[in-house]
């Protein structure tokens, strides 16, 4: 966690498969989950539950993609290590981010990312007013629909726990 001021943030980085060249990618808050295998296309996630509040609108998650096929500029590719891959150029793509209660099929939010950073594939969000407005254990996915058309959902989840707050 970054703290920025009265600002937290959390670091999210998420190097997903897309249909037209990224056969790799993967999900990163800290603990790995699964590796998948999506339509032959491969994911890896590495993931934490994210531990929040009731009615809180932060933390502010930053989400970054990135090409495990492709080295970043002056490097050399390791498909092992995500440091070595180059980031997804997001110009023209959007990235949503749905939340449900686990074990629940009907969505209770859609959170629009904001592309902070196409060339470094850099997206952000937070929590919007109502989002986290009941306690219990969520689940939310990740979907990136690219400037083509093509959309790509990472298969692995975020875990959310939502506690009470004191009020």
């Amino acid at each position: 966690m970054v703290k920025h001021g009265r600002r937290t943030s959390k670091q999210v980085s998420i190097r997903p498969a897309n249909c037209a060249g990224y056969e790799r990618g993967s999900l990163r808050l800290r603990r790995r989950i699964a590796n998948s295998k999506v339509e032959g296309l491969y994911l890896m996630a590495y993931s934490e539950t994210l531990n929040l509040v009731v009615g809180d609108t932060l933390p502010e998650l930053t989400i970054t993609l990135k090409d495990s096929n492709k080295a970043v500029i002056g490097g050399t590719l390791d498909e092992t290590d995500s440091n070595t891959w180059r980031p997804i150029d997001l110009g023209g793509a959007t990235v949503k981010m749905r939340i449900r209660e686990l074990g629940a099929e009907t969505v209770k939010a859609t959170l629009t990312c904001t592309v902070v950073d196409a060339e470094n594939g850099k997206v952000v969000t937070n929590f919007p007013t109502g989002t986290l407005d009941a306690a219990g254990v969520f689940e939310a996915e990740v979907e990136i629909t690219l400037s083509s058309g093509g959309i790509q959902t990472v298969n692995d989840l975020i875990k959310l726990k939502v506690r009470d707050d004191f009020d």
